[in-house]
């Protein structure tokens, strides 16, 4: 595939339709209007990134981050990795041509259909479950032609594990759909691509054209029917100018000049924390909008954790790219990033779902060697163990272990322990500490390939946290504010699946490092949703059932030709991965703007 871009310089002064961002909903718009025959222009704030362009060692992945928090403001603003950092919540997305696609595990799951029946979705949307909304996931499936993991296909031991993991809690296990191309074809947009080569850097970024990521299906369709793709280019607010509307943008890198763009119709897709601040600081220059603007910010119940240095063969780091070539047609066992999920039980509350995913540690992380993840992993088990989270001492039961502050306690634990579980126990466990210490070793040693960090299972939890995120602008900054949000009911609620499930290998289960009480349990989300959300009127959101956003003059007044379709307008989490939802929701509104548009 060839570059579709265009440098900032040959941006013209007005096109009829101007779609900011380049990720699912994005992607959705570009290619809907296209298709329609208007003049539609993409703006995308990163780089285009193909295939052989993504970085494969720790070198160039600290290259290719970008990071920002109150008083830190580091690496490119064209990076791909972009981490937000706020003092409750952070943040991980994608910055690209194809946004956070680009470092997704792609996982196109479909929520519970009681999703939709929260209040926070407008009637309308909520009436068109079975019809518009089914129709946009039947379109988006077309496009991204997700599929699972092939039975044919090398198998995989973290797939194996993680389905011995649901039998231990009891639970259903999955192969969960992907969009990963599995055999040599060419897309729906008519993109050759090829098979999957299973080195699990799907998260790090597909250098082999397996991926189906935004820019190789929808972006590429919508410039196929004519739309001309702009990259590096930052949009800062958009302002009404008469009957059209005025973009304000400027070079993403650098200190480059303002200029300004006109359009008949705006579509913000720029994603969740992209979106909002577009309207955050376009309200900030004079527009009217919705008082909620900002509100309900969710991490869609994501929670990080590991089974690490468990009895059995994980594979779940990633190949080391830097260092090992892949051959053509060679099919490697780590696989996707993400191949299954244990799913939840039916019949109990839409609150107390949540999925459990496995993945893949990217091997630009291991390109470090032994001084990173090994010796890290080992001090953050160390810890574990202290709080009752190693299987091969405590089971499935944290408890035998609450009293143990320091190493001090440690020995009255154990004694403890040993009148419970008797002589013929205690030498079992005493032979398997012995393991785990030995295979740790071996890490350290020869590093994340071999030993305990070869035996760790990755595990990607997604639930329904409570929506209580609030974004605002700073200095002219994006920040988060959700005091409390590691600490919600939801959070301890899946820690006893976890915790069976690494006890299901005997390994010591290790929390997401930053959530405990030193860090005041922060967390960290690669699935951040809201802030821009559709809501019955102005009261409780900032754009309508059509994705159009409100004017906040009164409860229903909405401007004409400014929309948000990107998971911005998501109002609540979807417990599963949100990019089917997001293309779903974006496809309605694309739907009923053709045809009130009449562009049909």
């Amino acid at each position: 595939m060839k570059r579709i871009s265009n440098p900032m310089s040959e941006l013209g002064d007005h096109y009829t339709v101007v779609v900011v961002g380049s990720g699912y909903g994005a992607g959705v718009a570009a290619s809907r209007i296209a298709a329609t025959g208007q003049q539609v222009c993409v703006l995308e704030r990163g780089r285009e990134m193909l295939a052989g362009d993504f970085p494969t060692g720790w070198k160039q992945g600290v290259e290719q981050a970008q990071f920002d928090a109150p008083g830190l403001d580091k690496g490119s603003k064209t990076a791909l990795f972009d981490v937000r950092i706020n003092k409750e919540m952070n943040v991980l997305v994608g910055c690209g041509l194809g946004g956070t696609s680009l470092i997704n595990a792609n996982v196109a799951l479909v929520p519970e259909p009681r999703v939709f029946d929260s209040n926070h979705w407008p009637a309308a949307v909520r009436a068109h479950r079975d019809t518009l909304l089914a129709d946009g996931y039947a379109r988006a499936e077309r496009m991204l032609q997700p599929n699972p993991y092939p039975e044919d296909y090398p198998r995989l031991d973290k797939l194996e594990a993680h389905e011995q993991e649901a039998k231990a809690l009891g639970r259903p296990f999955v192969r969960v759909p992907i969009n990963v191309t599995f055999e040599d074809r060419v897309n729906a947009a008519g993109v050759p691509q090829k098979a999957c080569v299973g080195c699990g850097n799907c998260v790090s970024g597909c250098n082999h054209w397996a991926k189906n990521t935004v820019n190789l299906n929808y972006v590429a369709d919508a410039h196929r029917s004519g739309a001309v793709v702009f990259c590096e280019v930052t949009v800062r607010y958009v302002s009404r100018d008469g009957d059209k509307w005025r973009i304000h943008v400027q070079p993403t890198e650098g200190d480059g000049p303002e200029r300004t763009i006109t359009a008949d119709v705006v579509v913000l897709g720029a994603g969740s924390l992209g979106s909002t601040e577009i309207l955050l600081r376009s309200a900030a220059e004079g527009l009217p909008v919705s008082a909620r603007l900002g509100d309900r910010f969710s991490a869609n119940g994501d929670f990080l954790g590991f089974a690490y240095n468990t009895n059995r063969t994980i594979n779940g780091i990633g190949i080391d790219e830097s260092k090992q070539t892949i051959e053509a047609g060679e099919r490697l066992a780590v696989g996707p990033t993400i191949t299954s999920a244990i799913w939840y039980p039916p019949g109990q509350p839409l609150e107390d779902d949540f999925i459990i995913e496995e993945g893949a540690i990217p091997g630009l992380m291991a390109s470090a060697d032994p001084v990173f993840l090994p010796p890290v992993f080992a001090a953050e088990a160390l810890v574990a163990t202290l709080q009752g989270h190693n299987t091969v001492l405590s089971g499935a039961d944290p408890s035998t272990f609450d009293n143990v502050k320091t190493f001090a306690d440690l020995p009255h634990a154990v004694e403890e322990h040993g009148r419970a579980h008797g002589l013929g126990g205690l030498l079992e466990e005493a032979k398997e500490l012995a393991e785990q210490v030995a295979r740790e070793a071996v890490s350290a040693v020869r590093g994340s390939y071999h030993g305990a960090m070869a035996n760790t299972q990755t595990y990607l939890v997604m639930g329904h946290d409570d929506a209580g995120g609030v974004m605002e602008l700073r200095d002219d900054k994006l920040r988060i504010d959700w005091p409390g949000s590691g600490t919600q009911p939801y959070y301890e609620k899946i820690q006893p699946a976890l915790l069976g499930a690494t006890a299901a290998h005997k390994g010591i289960y290790v929390e997401e490092p930053t959530w405990n009480e030193l860090m005041g349990h922060n967390l960290i989300t690669v699935h951040p949703l809201g802030g821009s959300v559709m809501a019955e009127d102005s009261s409780s959101g900032a754009v309508d059932h059509r994705n159009r956003v409100f004017t906040g003059a009164d409860a229903n007044s909405v401007y004409e030709g400014l929309l948000v379709t990107c998971g911005a307008s998501i109002p609540c989490p979807l417990g599963v991965n949100p990019l089917m939802t997001i293309c779903a929701v974006a496809e309605r509104a694309m739907t009923l703007l053709i045809e009130e548009r009449g562009w049909g």
